[in-house]
């Protein structure tokens, strides 16, 4: 995921809940004013073939629902994750 600008969400729920899933999710942060206008959003779900999934200057409310969009948008079965405890 991408977090673009200086005041950007910094989205460690979702990553959370993909890690959960079994998803891949690594977050980057950029601050050049011309990618920031290029996606004209703050946070930006990026396929690794480069197709966006998602984006908004938020997370959801159900970041649930953005984890599962990504395990499917990406191939990946979606399974939860037991934490050890």
């Amino acid at each position: 995921m991408l977090r673009l600008g200086a005041g950007a969400p910094d989205g460690l729920e979702l990553q959370q809940v993909a890690a959960k899933r079994g998803v891949p999710l690594s977050i980057e942060s950029i601050d050049q004013r011309d990618v920031c206008d290029a996606y004209a959003a703050r946070l930006v779900l990026v396929r690794p073939d480069g197709y966006v999934a998602w984006r908004g200057d938020q997370l959801p409310d159900d970041v649930e629902a953005v984890a599962d969009l990504l395990a499917t948008v990406c191939g990946f079965e979606v399974k939860m994750v037991e934490a050890c405890s």
